[in-house]
């Protein structure tokens, strides 16, 4: 304790906080950067979707940006910048998730690929890595209660991956 600069004692003030604040308490146990297991487990998550759905789910959103990263770092820049025609980039881009799909070795890839909406991967194409100021305050406001969470010591921090759609207004978390 004293290596973390925690006194050895236990103030009696700080035993009467604790009790009364231990309904709060949980356990959060970090994940490594590219937890293969939990990725895999969200493409079978999709796979094993019904039929394909009018708003495009969260997993979906996260697949599609970790696969424009990609793009990112194969050819140094997003897809829908540079002047390049989106329709290019989509195609480029949708390579790219396909590629990410059979490198997880999920049992069912065409699923997976069946279920992710071709509107979807244009549509990441289109917005070019840029973000609508409104969507950015929005999370910048979580992350700020986020932060705020982490400093208290108050209250339950979000665990691991956060995805907000602005289309539906919906968020998921998603622990990778």
């Amino acid at each position: 304790m004293q290596e973390r600069g925690v006194a050895a004692t236990i103030t009696e003030d700080l035993c009467y906080r604790f009790c009364k604040n231990a309904r709060g308490i949980r356990l959060q146990r970090g994940t490594p950067k590219d937890s293969f297991n939990a990725f895999q487990e969200l493409l079978s998550e999709i796979a094993n979707t019904a039929e394909v759905q009018e708003n495009v789910p969260a997993a979906i959103w996260f697949l599609l940006l970790r696969a424009a990263d990609k793009f990112c770092r194969e050819k140094g820049r997003f897809p829908g910048t540079n002047g390049v025609p989106c329709t290019i980039d989509a195609l480029d881009l949708k390579q790219r998730v396909v590629s990410i799909i059979s490198s997880s070795h999920v049992s069912n890839p065409e699923a997976v690929m069946a279920h992710i909406p071709q509107n979807a991967i244009a549509e990441i194409c289109r917005y070019g890595a840029g973000e609508l100021h409104v969507i950015a305050s929005l999370v910048g406001g979580i992350v700020a209660q986020e932060v705020i969470k982490l400093s208290t010591n108050q209250y339950v921090p979000l665990d691991n991956t956060f995805i907000y759609d602005g289309h539906t207004q919906q968020s998921a978390v998603f622990r990778m």
